[in-house]
């Protein structure tokens, strides 16, 4: 009588050996794969396929069957459209499997009846690996993080976004494009975001699932009809992403700002935080337009290049130049900026221009003329940072300049040759008789702006009854410009040199480079267009100036031969009246653009006509 003997298995039914399985050696390997029965996807290791197994993909578009002749399948839904088989890798014709199992050390295999491997899916093992079948038919051999094997298809690292028709394992990890965030899935089922070092928690679907401890997640799927859901482990659903339509083009991702979002090209249909609706994309270049962002860290050129547009990694927006000095940035118009948190920079389709927080709402909103759906963000060569409307008209400029800037480096103006004593060009303007000396390292470009400069605030200047043609004050007025020759060489200029002597230090004429009084003025090509250096060998001024002293000392020219002291004297700020007076005009003038006290601008809208504004373009220096 043959002696039985059951062994303990996690078997729904025991396996029972005999006394002859244990003494040929067939039993050892029968016993170290004493398997459990695969009844769902994804079969975990440890599990054994049995002959006449149906299992059914997520969607149930496909299935996952072993035939009675021990061929493991992928089919289509009614089982009659055959996706692959075991057949592929194994002649039939001249072996069978007895049966189909994976093991627990994470090996699939095909076996006969002496337990001998007909074939194994050729990929590392790992104890941790499941078997399922995608959505669109395919079988894979998987961990949280990896797809090991698969029937047809990459295999390797898995990384996001994810298609539909994907699992997402429990034990997953996961990191957004700049690693700084991370999409985990825990042992309890709960898909989360945290930071990269998973200690930091963003958002979960605990908090989208009521009573999530009792709920029974078992897994979250993102099914081949877009949808993404957590579902127990019957396959009902406990929660599904709320989209206003289902896309199979669907994929998951993580943003480097820790928003798990469903997307498509065209949409955000889901998001943990922040909006949906139709997908920014990334600028790649100015101007900016509705539907586009600017990218992080990217530098956006000017068209001459010399300045940059920077969407800085904590949502400042700021505006430099070619070599890095700062011209604006929005932290300066945004209150209490670090608890703003902007995140964005977006036009929208009506034209509205704001600063978005990582949830959608505003932190910063500039006040427009009007809104223009075809308005567009650009950084001019002067570095103006404009929202424009589609026929030109500057809707928001970041200095509050609105006016079309003059072209004083091109525009032309009449100016007749002359000579003055110890100086190497003269020039004259015909209207006021102003001349304009320069010493030879000075740039004709630089020559020409100022007289189309000076021509400009002289003409705007408004008549009075004691003066009515004002500008024919300033025939035979003069103006000196040299270009950063050291003092040494300067103060031998005619009246350049008389006018700061023996002073040192700050008051130096190698550190001031100007001056001016009622008859004539004294500037210096270094303060146009350019970043300050001293010619003594003093550290750089890192201030960037366009025509700033060029403006300012005529300014004080006007002072001294047409405003009453009176009226200099209402001019406040951190100077003297005296100096303050020449700082308004230079905010008048946009040299720099600035706000102007009421009180303040009433006077200077007796003095000139109306505001101008000057372009750096086609400087030649």
């Amino acid at each position: 009588m043959k002696k039985f003997i059951m062994i303990a298995s996690a078997l729904t039914l025991p396996v029972i050996l005999t006394t002859a399985m244990l003494s040929s050696g067939l039993a050892k390997a029968s016993v170290a794969q004493a398997l459990a029965q695969a009844n769902r996807l994804p079969i975990p290791a440890g599990s054994n396929l049995p002959k006449g197994m149906k299992l059914a993909s997520p969607s149930g578009n496909h299935l996952l069957v072993v035939g009675n002749d021990g061929n493991m399948m992928v089919v289509t839904r009614n089982g009659t459209g055959y996706v692959w088989g075991l057949d592929q890798v194994i002649d039939f014709t001249k072996v069978r499997p007895e049966r189909v199992e994976l093991r627990a050390d994470g090996s699939l295999g095909a076996y006969n009846a002496q337990g001998a491997a007909l074939w194994i899916a050729p990929a590392r093992r790992d104890p941790s690996a499941r078997l399922n079948v995608t959505d669109d038919g395919v079988l894979q051999l998987v961990t949280p993080n990896e797809i090991l094997w698969a029937s047809r298809g990459a295999v390797g690292l898995l990384k996001l976004p994810f298609k539909a028709g994907t699992l997402l394992q429990k034990g997953m990890k996961l990191a957004s494009p700049s690693g700084n965030h991370l999409l985990v899935v825990g042992n309890d089922g709960n898909m989360m975001v945290t930071d990269k070092g998973g200690k930091s928690y963003v958002w979960g679907t605990d908090q989208v699932i009521r009573n999530f401890g009792q709920a029974g997640v078992d897994r979250v799927e993102l099914r081949a009809d877009g949808s993404l859901g957590s579902y127990n482990d019957k396959g009902v659903a406990i929660w599904k992403a709320p989209v206003a339509r289902l896309d199979p083009q669907a994929t998951l991702n993580l943003t480097n700002e820790g928003v798990l979002q469903l997307v498509t090209a065209t949409d955000i249909l889901w998001a943990s935080s922040g909006p949906v609706g139709p997908l920014m994309k990334e600028a790649t270049r100015l101007p900016l337009t509705a539907g586009f962002v600017l990218k992080k860290g990217m530098k956006y050129p000017s068209p001459s290049g010399n300045f940059n547009l920077l969407l800085a990694s904590d949502g400042n927006l700021i505006v430099t130049t070619k070599g890095g000095s700062g011209i604006w940035s929005m932290d300066t118009v945004i209150p209490n900026f670090n608890q703003a948190r902007p995140d964005r920079v977006e036009i929208k389709p009506d034209g509205s221009f704001a600063s978005y927080n990582d949830k959608g709402a505003a932190v910063w909103s500039p006040a427009l003329t009007r809104r223009d759906p075809a308005a567009k963000l650009n950084l001019t060569d002067d570095g103006d940072l404009q929202l424009v409307a589609g026929n030109g008209e500057i809707l928001w400029a970041h200095n509050g300049i609105l006016l079309p800037r003059i072209k004083v480096f091109t525009k032309q103006v009449a100016l007749k040759p002359c000579t003055e004593a110890g100086w190497d060009r003269c020039v004259e303007l015909a209207d006021p008789k102003i001349r304009i000396m320069s010493t030879a390292g000075t740039s004709s470009s630089a020559v020409q702006a100022v007289a189309n400069i000076y021509t400009t605030m002289l003409d705007l200047l408004l008549p009075t009854v004691s003066v009515p043609n004002p500008k024919s004050k300033f025939d035979g007025f003069k103006v000196y410009i040299t270009n950063n020759e050291p003092w040494s060489v300067q103060s031998k200029l005619p009246v350049v040199g008389t006018m700061w002597p023996n002073q040192t230090g700050p008051m130096s004429g190698n550190a001031l480079q100007g001056g001016a009084s009622g008859n004539f003025l004294w500037i210096s090509e270094q303060l146009i267009a350019k970043v300050k250096t001293r010619p003594d060998g003093g550290a750089p001024d890192p201030l960037y100036r366009t025509f700033d002293q060029v403006v300012h000392e005529m300014a004080h020219s006007i002072d001294g031969q047409l405003v009453d002291d009176r009226v200099v004297n209402q001019f406040t700020g951190n100077e003297t009246p005296v100096e303050s007076f020449p700082g308004r005009v230079q905010n008048w003038f946009a040299v720099p653009a600035g706000p102007i006290p009421p009180t303040e601008e009433a006077l200077l809208k007796k003095i000139f006509r109306s505001r101008a504004a000057f372009s750096i373009e086609g400087y030649r220096p």
